[in-house]
C-alpha cells in the first residue's frame, strides 16, 4: 500500500503542468496512479496499466493538440 501511494505521488508529480489552465492535471494523475498500481496488484502484471496508460494518453494529447491549435472537438 505505501509503495501504490508513493508512486502515485511521484507520478503526480511527474504530470505537473506547464500552462496554469493545467492545474488539476498532477490530482488526476495522482487518482489515476492509484488506480494503475492497483490494476498492477490485481492482474499480477504491468499489461493492463500500460494499456490503460497508452489509451489515455492517446485520448487526452489528442484533446490537448486540438484544443492547441483552435479546433472543435467535433472535429474528425
Amino acid at each position: 500500500t505505501l509503495g501504490i501511494l508513493g508512486s502515485s505521488i511521484l507520478f503526480g508529480l511527474a504530470h505537473f503542468p506547464t500552462r496554469r489552465g493545467l492545474a488539476p492535471w498532477p490530482l488526476f494523475a495522482l487518482g489515476l496512479g492509484l488506480v494503475l498500481g492497483l490494476m498492477y496488484v490485481r492482474l499480477g502484471d504491468l499489461l493492463g496499466p500500460v494499456v490503460a496508460h497508452f489509451t489515455i494518453n492517446l485520448v487526452n494529447l489528442r484533446r490537448l493538440g486540438r484544443a492547441g491549435s483552435g479546433e472543435s472537438e467535433e472535429a474528425p
